[in-house]
C-alpha cells in the first residue's frame, strides 16, 4: 500500500553514526531468531567438520642452561681467557647464531628428507614452527618444535640438541686450536730468535774478553729494577782498570818522594817500612837498628871516631840499598799496573754494545719463557673447561596436541553464522520496508 505507515517505527534500519538502541537489537535477534540461529548451527557444524578435516599439530620442548661463568684463572693472558670462555661471552649472541640457518640446515634438511617435502618448502616456512628464547633474566634457553607429524617430534628436538652441543664444541675447539697454534708457532720462532742473538751476544763476549751470563741469562733480568746482573763481572773489568790507574799514579807519587829524599835515611826508612814486600825483607828494620847503635855509640865515642865513622859508612850503604830496592819494587810494580790497564782497557763503547746484545738475547729468552708457561697453563685450564651449555630437561612430547582448535573452528563458525544469518535477515527487514513505502 503506497505511503503506508510501517507496522513498528522502531524496527527502521539504523544508521552507523546514531547510537544504539540495545532494545531493537534485542527486538531485531528476537524476532529473526529462528533464520539467525539456523545459520549459527549451520555453520557452527561445518567449523567443527572443517577442524576434523586439519591435521593435529603437536608440540615437543626442551630447555639447556648456558654456561655465563667468568674466567677464574689470573695466570693467562686476558686474550687467552676470552678464548677459552668465548662460548660464555655473549648470551645473546650465542642465541642469535644458534637460530642462524648456519646452524639448523641440518635439521631442516632432515626435515624435509622425512616428510618428503618439495623443493618449494623453505627453511623460513620451517623455522616458524621452532621456537627459540632465552628466559628473561636468566641464562636458560627454551627450545620448543612444532609439527603435523607426530613421531618427528622427538628426533627432532634431539637432533637440535646434538647440534647445538656440536657447534659450541666446534666453535670452541676451534678457537682453542687456533690459539694453540698461534702459541706453538709463537715458541718455534723465539726459539729461533732467541738461539741467534744468544750467540751473537756470547761471540761478541769472546771477541772483547768479556764475561758471559750462560744458562742464567733468562734468569739475570729483575724487571721491578730493570738491573742486568750479567753486567757486573764486566763492571768488575772496568773497575780493575780503574784500580790499576789509580796504582800506576800512586805510584809515581812514591818514586817522586823518593827523589826528593835524596839520602835522607829517614823519609826512606818511612817510606820502606810502609811498603810490606821491602818491611817484610828487613831493610827498614836493620836501618833503624843501625840508627839506634849509632846514636849508642856516639855516646862513647866523638862523632870523628872510628867506630862512629864506619856504622855512618855501613848506614850509608844500608840506605842506598833501601833505596834501591824500594825503586826497583816500585818500578815492578807499576809495570804489573800498566799490564792489568792494559788488559782490562776496552774501546769506547764497547760495554754498551755488549749491552744490547746481551738485552736482545734477554728479551727473546724470557719471551720464549713466558710462552712456554703460557701455553703449558693454557693446555692445564683447557683440560678443565666444562660444556658450554647443561641440558636441564630431555626432549618431551606434550600429550595434547597443540593445535588446531576444534572446538575453536566451530565457536568461529558459530559466530560466522550468526554473522551471516542477521545480515541476510536485516536485508529482508529492508526489503520489506521498501516494499511497505512503496
Amino acid at each position: 500500500m503506497k505511503n503506508q505507515t510501517p507496522p513498528d517505527n522502531n524496527d527502521k534500519g539504523f544508521s552507523p553514526n546514531e547510537e544504539i538502541d540495545l532494545r531493537l537489537v534485542f527486538k531485531f535477534f528476537f524476532r529473526n531468531k529462528l533464520l539467525i540461529g539456523s545459520f549459527g548451527v549451520i555453520f557452527f557444524v561445518l567449523g567443527f567438520l572443517y577442524s576434523l578435516t586439519l591435521r593435529r599439530t603437536w608440540q615437543g620442548e626442551f630447555q639447556i642452561v648456558l654456561s655465563n661463568e667468568k674466567p677464574t684463572s689470573n695466570i693467562l693472558n686476558p686474550i687467552y681467557q676470552q678464548v677459552l670462555n668465548e662460548p660464555a661471552s655473549n648470551l645473546k649472541t650465542q642465541v642469535g647464531i644458534l637460530k642462524s640457518p648456519s646452524v639448523l640446515m641440518p635439521i631442516f634438511q632432515f626435515i624435509v628428507k622425512e616428510k618428503n617435502l618439495s623443493n618449494d618448502y623453505t627453511f623460513k616456512q620451517w623455522d616458524d614452527n621452532l621456537n627459540i628464547n632465552l628466559d628473561k633474566g636468566t641464562s636458560i634457553l627454551n627450545i620448543s618444535y612444532k609439527d603435523t607429524n607426530r613421531e618427528l617430534i622427538i628426533p627432532a628436538l634431539q637432533k637440535i640438541s646434538l647440534t647445538f652441543q656440536d657447534y659450541s664444541g666446534k666453535n670452541r675447539i676451534r678457537n682453542q686450536t687456533l690459539t694453540k697454534n698461534y702459541l706453538n708457532e709463537q715458541i718455534a720462532f723465539f726459539k729461533s730468535k732467541s738461539s741467534k742473538s744468544l750467540k751473537i751476544a756470547q761471540e761478541y763476549a769472546i771477541d772483547q774478553d768479556l764475561a758471559f751470563p750462560g744458562s742464567n741469562l733468562g734468569k739475570s733480568f729483575s724487571p721491578s729494577n730493570n738491573k742486568l746482573d750479567f753486567l757486573i763481572p764486566n763492571i768488575g773489568i772496568e773497575n780493575v782498570r780503574v784500580q790499576a790507574a789509580a796504582e800506576i799514579r800512586n805510584i809515581d807519587a812514591l818514586l817522586q818522594k823518593i827523589e826528593e829524599a835524596g839520602e835522607d835515611y829517614e823519609k826512606l826508612e818511612y817510606i820502606g817500612s810502609n811498603i810490606q814486600q821491602i818491611s817484610e825483607e828487613g831493610l827498614p828494620g836493620q836501618l833503624a837498628l843501625l840508627d839506634r847503635k849509632i846514636i849508642s855509640t856516639k855516646l862513647k865515642y866523638t862523632e870523628n871516631d872510628v867506630s862512629v865513622r864506619k856504622l855512618k859508612e855501613e848506614r850509608d850503604l844500608l840506605v842506598r840499598l833501601l833505596k834501591k830496592r824500594t825503586i826497583g819494587y816500585l818500578k815492578a810494580k807499576k809495570l804489573e799496573a800498566i799490564a792489568k790497564n792494559e788488559s782490562a782497557l776496552r774501546p769506547k763503547g764497547v760495554l754498551l754494545k755488549y749491552k744490547e746484545y746481551i738485552r736482545e738475547a734477554q728479551r727473546d729468552e724470557i719471551t720464549l719463557i713466558n710462552l712456554e708457561n703460557n701455553l703449558r697453563q693454557f693446555e692445564l685450564e683447557q683440560a678443565k673447561l666444562n660444556d658450554p651449555w647443561e641440558l636441564i630437561t630431555n626432549p618431551t612430547l606434550i600429550k595434547e596436541p597443540v593445535g588446531p582448535s576444534r572446538k575453536k573452528f566451530a565457536i568461529y563458525g558459530f559466530i560466522m553464522g550468526v554473522l551471516v544469518g542477521s545480515g541476510i535477515a536485516s536485508y529482508n527487514q529492508s526489503k520489506l520496508i521498501k516494499q511497505d513505502a512503496n
